[in-house]
């Protein structure tokens, strides 16, 4: 009598399988949609005739290297003079920050300021404090973030930023893509997945992060939800991007930008220190987030697990019975290839490095990094 585990674990291998797939194909087929929507729309150069004035806030700590080159990018953006400006926000002030931008401020003459938080500053988020200086002092409506660390695209990066604010006044928050372009490849590719996860919930109607370096919102909304009073107490900063959109996004109120254009490249200076410090920032900036996107990773990655157990689980039992090695060698085959395609097309669509090859370590890893995430702050 032949026994029933084998047959039992390809339906769990398969059932699980089926899971995976469902949350995981129309989160990524909305991110490539709307990539490809958006990138149509700024290749047809889709004007607007009421540009909000915009303030892009630039968070730095004394990186003089890093506004060397981020500077003249932002005022080359092509946007009207009398709707932009350039605030920098410099977390504990040195004296050669100070120089550069005096100097650059006397080339760019009103357009472009700075401001700064004392060095030192202790029991609050330095960051978050620089941050809620920043919107302040701010001349225009909308305020959109990045810092000193960010490679900006092109010229059009603020207008396609700006683009959602003025097609629907509903809209007070707009989430762009942010992709880490320096330090180990296998970090680079955790960051973009991540990305494309919250990028996906945001498109499904559940916003619940952002990325402080490519994150627009209006001054309104900050002082009404008393900007980042509630998470000044943050331990590693953060709150700009995973714990404050949280708690003032919404599907109404909230866009996502993903046209070529508008995704900055974020190149620190060291990237192995900003990796941990991102990694302790989130850890703890999660506790504070809405759990359903936390709930939805482990879900996927916990069935994405069992179907695989459950297959080796099915061979190993009756290794000799060809049926039930040929159906589960099928069943991952379809679940793996299926992944890998849906993944590789995101990485394309987006101009991330293609990683078809490495999607079923990454995908296999997020689980530990999820629950590492939710554990550790």
């Amino acid at each position: 009598m032949h026994s029933l585990l084998p047959i039992t674990m390809f339906v769990v291998a398969f059932a699980s399988a089926i899971v995976v797939l469902t949350i995981q194909l129309p989160r990524l087929l909305r991110v490539i949609k709307k990539t490809k929507k958006d990138n149509l729309i700024a290749a047809e150069n889709v004007g607007c005739d009421n540009l909000p004035g915009i303030s892009v806030v630039v968070y730095t700590h004394n990186s003089t290297s890093g506004l060397e080159k981020i500077i003249p990018q932002l005022m080359s953006q092509k946007y009207p003079e009398d709707k932009y400006e350039v605030i920098v926000v410099n977390d504990g002030a040195n004296q050669a920050t100070e120089s550069l931008l005096l100097l650059m401020e006397s080339k760019w003459t009103g357009r472009l300021r700075h401001t700064f938080t004392p060095s030192g500053t202790r029991g609050i988020s330095s960051k978050n404090l620089s941050l809620m200086l920043g919107v302040k002092s701010a001349r225009f409506p909308v305020v959109l973030h990045t810092t000193s660390d960010v490679i900006i695209p092109t010229e059009n990066w603020v207008f396609n930023m700006a683009l959602p604010f003025c097609k629907n006044p509903n809209i007070q928050i707009v989430i762009g893509a942010a992709i880490l372009s320096k330090g180990k490849r296998s970090r680079r590719r955790m960051y973009f997945m991540d990305t494309v996860n919250y990028l996906a919930s945001a498109l499904s109607g559940k916003p619940w992060r952002g990325d402080g370096s490519n994150l627009a919102y209006t001054r309104n909304i900050f002082f009404e939800n008393n900007g980042f009073c509630s998470l000044l107490n943050l331990r590693h900063g953060g709150g700009d991007d995973d714990a404050y959109i949280s708690q003032i996004a919404t599907a109404g109120n909230t866009a996502v930008c993903l046209a070529k254009d508008s995704i900055v490249r974020i190149s620190p200076e060291d990237a192995g220190a900003y990796w941990l410090n991102m990694l302790r920032r989130r850890a703890w900036a999660k506790k504070q987030c809405r759990p359903y996107a936390r709930r939805l990773q482990i879900w996927s990655s916990g069935m994405l697990w069992l179907s695989l157990l459950a297959s080796v689980i099915a061979v190993a039992d009756n290794y000799k019975d060809w049926t039930i090695i040929v159906l589960v060698s099928a069943l991952q085959l379809v679940l793996w290839i299926t992944l890998m395609l849906f993944w590789g097309k995101v990485s394309k669509v987006m101009t991330m490095d293609r990683f078809m090859l490495k999607v079923p370590g990454a995908l296999l890893s997020q689980l530990i990094r999820t629950i590492y995430h939710f554990r550790v702050g």
